[in-house]
């Protein structure tokens, strides 16, 4: 996994985490569980994007910009797929706690740039 989406990971599963385990200690587990589960989807979307950067670029310069749309495509469609798959499957998540995770999952990918521009910039 490159830098960049290491520290994007590293952010969602903190905030996922922290969100979760306050959720668990002030509201109800389910709707811990749910926010959490919500969280998962954006960090698989990280994933995937890793996955899909590191098995596209090899050593190939003139393919970087492809690799990388590539990539977005790839993450979009895991986290939009795996987020409507929550929402409408039988386990019946706690809607709002589960979208208000996506959200603080995929809320993570600004702050997470600006940690990765500050480090490149010291370079």
């Amino acid at each position: 996994m490159n830098a960049a989406a290491g520290i994007v990971a590293a952010l969602q599963i903190g905030v996922v985490a922290a969100g979760g385990a306050g959720l668990w200690l002030a509201a109800d587990r389910w709707i811990a569980v749910s926010f959490i589960a919500g969280g998962v989807c954006a960090l698989a979307g990280t994933a995937a994007y890793a996955l899909c950067v590191t098995a596209i670029v090899r050593g190939d310069r003139r393919h970087v910009l492809r690799a990388h749309v590539i990539a977005q495509a790839a993450k979009v469609a895991v986290t939009v797929t795996l987020l409507i798959v929550g929402l409408s499957a039988h386990w019946q998540f706690d809607a709002a706690s589960y979208v208000a995770g996506f959200a603080a999952g995929v809320l993570v990918y600004p702050f997470a740039l600006l940690l990765v521009n500050r480090k490149t910039d010291r370079n």
